[in-house]
């Protein structure tokens, strides 16, 4: 709906947001991203059904993006998603999983990513 390259043509307005999540977690910075009301697409009308003028009255109602988290996860559990990670790439060069579990990509002799399917899988070719 929206081109992919206008996210490069606009400057978006960030409103961040101090979370307390609780137990380690309480400085989980928040970021999402709008549209600012004078510079908002010609086509945005089209993916949130309302006219223009309606749109340009509210930021909130402008929203464009993802939404981010910085420091949502503490460095423990970082350190432990980081070492099963390593242990899953182990397993699939040891050809420990079923066939098809991971796809890599090679260049040359260089393994340069691995993507790994566990249960469903998906594909960008005809394959």
């Amino acid at each position: 709906m929206i081109n992919t390259r206008d996210c490069f043509v606009y400057d978006l307005y960030v409103k961040e947001t101090i979370v307390n999540l609780g137990k380690g977690r309480e400085n989980v910075m928040k970021r999402e991203y709008f549209f600012t009301p004078d510079c908002v697409p010609e086509n945005y009308k089209q993916v949130v059904g309302l006219p223009r003028e309606e749109l340009i009255n509210d930021v909130e109602r402008l929203r464009v993006g993802v939404t981010t988290y910085s420091n949502f996860y503490t460095n423990d559990e970082m350190k432990n998603m980081e070492r099963r990670i390593e242990d899953t790439e182990k397993k699939s060069l040891a050809n420990a999983y079923l066939p098809m579990t991971a796809q890599k990509t090679f260049s040359g002799n260089t393994l340069k990513r691995t993507k790994f399917f566990f249960g469903f899988r998906y594909m960008w070719t005809k394959t």
